[in-house]
């Protein structure tokens, strides 16, 4: 796998900043690393946090009603397929855990069921990930494998095997013993970003989990 370590504007949480799939990775302007994408310079309710904000699927992205006209206008100029959802929960990013086959969300989405799955292109199922309702932020997954918050449990770790459809799932942390491991990294295919202090054992687990 091709590993970046990198920091933006400082900050080691690089999966707070970018939301990727197949085709786009959504970013603020300035945000360097590489994954082999079309890159498109976005902001979500006035702020660099689009990795926060927006959940992504193979169908496109999903973006909460806090974003802004003028940054919805800016990414239909692009061409970007995205759904705008109205909930109270606006932290889609944290809040959905994705790849291209399947998506384990928060269960204080559950009533969305429907309107996630057009939006992503993928079936949804609900869940916690070491009891935390945030799959997105504490988990990261390619069409491999996942690498979920050290804390996550057996039968958390065996339905997001289940739901994304993967051949294995791990625990783990990033940028030197974060559990948010999701909060942490971008992973895309074999490419992943992680802060520049995430340790080698971390990145030796993402290596073996992913790769």
């Amino acid at each position: 796998m091709d590993f970046n370590r990198y920091d933006f504007r400082g900050d080691p949480n690089t999966g707070m900043f970018a939301a990727t799939n197949s085709e786009l990775m959504l970013s603020p302007q300035g945000f360097e690393p590489d994954l082999g994408l079309e890159t498109v310079d976005c902001r979500i309710a006035g702020t660099g946090f689009v990795g926060m904000f927006a959940a992504s699927g193979p169908e496109g992205f999903l973006l909460p009603d806090v974003v802004r006209e003028r940054e919805l206008e800016s990414l239909r100029d692009t061409g970007a397929e995205f759904s705008v959802m109205e909930s109270r929960d606006t932290a889609l990013g944290n809040l959905v855990l994705s790849n291209s086959s399947g998506a384990y969300a928060s269960p204080a989405l559950s009533n969305k069921q429907q309107q996630i799955e057009e939006a992503l292109g993928v079936p949804v199922e609900f869940g916690t990930v070491g009891g935390v309702p945030s799959p997105g932020a504490c988990g990261v997954a390619n069409g491999r494998g996942a690498v979920l918050h050290r804390e996550a449990s057996e039968s958390e770790a065996e339905k997001v095997k289940e739901v994304l459809e993967l051949e294995q799932v791990d625990i783990g942390t990033i940028n030197t013993g974060s559990p948010f491991v999701g909060g942490g990294a971008v992973v895309q295919g074999e490419r992943v970003v992680t802060g520049e202090n995430t340790s080698g054992p971390e990145i030796g687990r993402l290596d073996r989990t992913l790769g």
